[in-house]
């Protein structure tokens, strides 16, 4: 992709598979970046480079999933306030109602989720829709399905979000973007049960367990109009905020072990000395961390990051 369609910060998976952006950028832009420099995951290469660079950076982002898909997803932390959290959690997975996930980008909202996910027992699949990558023009369908030909482009038939989450968890993602419109017509769902698909009459039925996240404070998204009073009550009778890890730096060095753990580290290999990873203040959280383990260990100047 290139750099002016916007920053690739989040991870998103198709079919349990992790993305790895290359992206393209000119110096104008971005002045002080070097190629190959890793943000999440995202490898950036100067706009007009030659095709063995544009070929190594192809390589280096498939290295890049398989050591994200290998990555074995869970809460760390031994501080207060990530016991804290973990107790949210498990108070959220005995309720067996609606979540809400708060809490900055890289904090592990989607990790959360599939903790209550798989510590209810009874759900059989993790269902995931980030609200962030559907347009207007389509939300609608990929939340109720069509029938071949209910509208122009609709060439098949389509089952839609809500037929693939009966008997599920259905995580909901980015929930600030979702117009009101659908919000109004998701809250129809959550209450009734009951769907139409588009173009037909036929009245289906879905019952799932409903986990939403964003990254905006939803009394705030209450304030500027932006999300429906009454969505807002169904989505608020469990809240969780995932702290930042500014909030417990203390966790870093564990944080540092889990990761070199799970992407396979040989322990000779391992880093002992923290010091360097506890002055910064990681803005991206502990998605950061975990691509700055990766520098480290891909052998690129962690200093290209800042």
């Amino acid at each position: 992709m290139d750099l002016a369609a916007g920053l690739p910060y989040e991870i998103q998976k198709e079919k349990g598979k992790a993305l790895c952006f290359i992206v393209f950028y000119d110096a104008s832009e971005f002045l002080n970046i070097n190629p190959f420099l890793i943000y999440g995951n995202a490898v950036y290469i100067p706009r007009g480079s030659l095709k063995e660079d544009i070929a190594n950076a192809m390589a280096l982002a498939s290295g890049i999933t398989e050591k994200i898909d290998s990555l074995e997803e869970s809460i760390i932390g031994s501080s207060g306030i990530m016991e804290k959290t973990r107790g949210r959690i498990k108070r959220a997975i005995d309720a067996g109602c609606t979540v809400h996930l708060s809490g900055e980008t890289g904090t592990g909202k989607n990790i959360a989720a599939k903790e209550i996910h798989k510590r209810s027992g009874s759900r059989s699949e993790f269902i995931y829709e980030s609200c962030g990558l559907l347009s207007s023009e389509l939300a609608e369908s990929s939340f109720f399905g069509h029938s071949k030909g209910a509208y122009s482009g609709a060439t098949e038939e389509r089952e839609g979000l809500l037929g693939r989450a009966d008997g599920n968890t259905f995580f909901l993602d980015e929930i600030e973007d979702m117009s009101l419109g659908m919000q109004s017509k998701l809250l129809h769902v959550l209450e009734t049960g009951e769907y139409r698909q588009l173009g037909k009459d036929k009245v289906l039925k879905s019952a799932f367990r409903l986990i939403t996240a964003s990254n905006i404070d939803l009394k705030e998204l209450l304030r500027e109009n932006k999300l429906r009073k009454d969505f807002y009550y169904r989505l608020s009778p469990v809240m969780i905020r995932m702290p930042s890890l500014a909030e417990h730096k203390e966790d870093i060095p564990e944080l540092i072990s889990h990761f070199e753990a799970s992407i396979g580290i040989h322990p000779n290999n391992r880093i002992l000395d923290y010091t360097s990873f506890m002055d910064y203040d990681y803005p991206g959280n502990v998605r950061e961390l975990f691509s700055m383990i990766m520098l480290h260990h891909l052998g690129i100047d962690e200093e290209e990051v800042h």
